[in-house]
């Protein structure tokens, strides 16, 4: 096999706590966070007691340009995985130069607890 047919794939998992790319994750976060808050179900789906949890992948580009969004682990209602994918802006800040990164693919969970359910 030639080294140009050869595909590879990987995935890294830093812990960024206390780093730039640390506060420039929770930075994002809080905005993904702030969207999603704006956002409700129908009043259907709350009325029929839907809620759930959504994992979502995006990646930021350095300038800031958020591309590739897409659903990794659905909460099982459409609706919510679609409101999920909303809660992520088109746009984020720029990618600090000093993280030295051109792109940065960061995962979220995104939980939705219905008010109309008693816990």
């Amino acid at each position: 096999m030639a080294s140009d047919d050869l595909i590879l794939s990987w995935t890294a998992a830093i812990d960024a706590r206390g780093t730039e790319l640390g506060a420039y994750i929770n930075r994002v976060e809080r905005l993904i966070a702030e969207r999603w808050s704006e956002l409700d179900l129908s009043p259907h789906a709350r009325g029929v007691g839907k809620q759930g949890e959504v994992v979502l992948r995006y990646r930021i580009l350095s300038s800031g340009r958020v591309d590739e969004v897409s659903v990794v682990r659905s909460s099982g209602v459409p609706e919510l995985d679609r409101m999920a994918m909303a809660s992520v802006p088109p746009r984020v800040p720029r990618i600090p130069r000093r993280v030295e990164l051109s792109t940065l693919v960061h995962e979220i969970v995104l939980r939705y607890r219905n008010p109309l359910i008693e816990f």
